[in-house]
């Protein structure tokens, strides 16, 4: 890390992988760990939730989705924060090693990782808004996001609240509104009584920074303006908040690396 300040312009280089690793867990005062069908709803270990399109691990880890992730580089990870720091010890360019089982199977299977840049978290972002159903384009400094496909946006949404709001409003909204509306996000992260902690979005680079540094929550909140309208008109700004587990009372930490 210390050569990477010195030679790097003071910028520490961090890799890429392309994938999606989750743990979902229920929260604790929410008991039941089954949903309405008997379906378990905890995956207490990490898992390989997802592989980006096109990145460093598409044609190695595409058929090892749903794999629980044992070990990286013999570095035994039980969450999805012990993931995480094995991966921070990567540089560009390393070969990383995946221990992955399930159903009694399992298998070793190698990734040479990436050095992480604009263009990688332009495709985190793009990644996102297409699980969402959108479509995104970055336009004079802002980032436009249209709903489009309500097929995509239910498959993601499951059974999860719609959380769809005015800000500073209880009511809640029906998804029409993000389908009759084209918006600019303007920012993403996660508002709380605790405190809100939202990064300024300006294009999909932005956006796919913002969802790094929230992933652990398992919630993605965002701040969006509907484009056109009166900008100091409180009413023409709304929330959505998507838990990435597609239910209330259960969290799916997410790491996207």
């Amino acid at each position: 890390m210390v050569n990477d300040v010195i030679n790097n312009k003071g910028l520490i280089k961090r890799v890429y992988l392309g994938i999606e690793i989750a743990r979902v867990k229920v929260d604790s005062y929410y008991q039941n760990k089954y949903d309405s069908e008997g379906n378990e709803v905890t995956a207490p270990l990490p898992f390989i939730s997802a592989v980006l399109p096109g990145g460093p691990s598409a044609a190695a880890l595409s058929s090892y989705v749903g794999y629980t992730i044992t070990a990286i580089n013999n570095e035994t990870v039980r969450n999805v924060e012990e993931a995480l720091g094995a991966l921070e010890k990567l540089k560009p360019n390393d070969a990383v090693s995946f221990l992955l089982t399930k159903n009694g199977q399992s298998a070793i299977v190698k990734v040479k990782s990436q050095t992480s840049n604009i263009a990688t978290s332009t495709a985190i972002g793009k990644y996102a808004v297409g699980r969402w159903g959108g479509q995104s384009f970055a336009e004079n400094n802002m980032l436009s996001l249209n709903f489009v496909d309500k097929a995509t946006y239910a498959g993601f949404q499951k059974k999860a609240t719609e959380y769809i709001s005015i800000i500073g409003q209880k009511t809640q909204l029906s998804s029409d509104v993000l389908f009759s509306n084209e918006w600019l996000v303007v920012g993403t992260g996660l508002l709380s009584s605790n405190g809100n902690t939202v990064w300024k979005v300006r294009d999909d680079a932005d956006l796919g920074s913002a969802l790094r540094l929230s992933e652990l929550s398992g919630v993605i909140d965002l701040v969006l303006f509907k484009k056109g309208r009166d900008v100091s008109d409180e009413n023409n700004y709304i929330v959505k908040r998507f838990m990435l587990s597609g239910r209330d009372n259960t969290y799916k930490q997410t790491l996207w690396y």
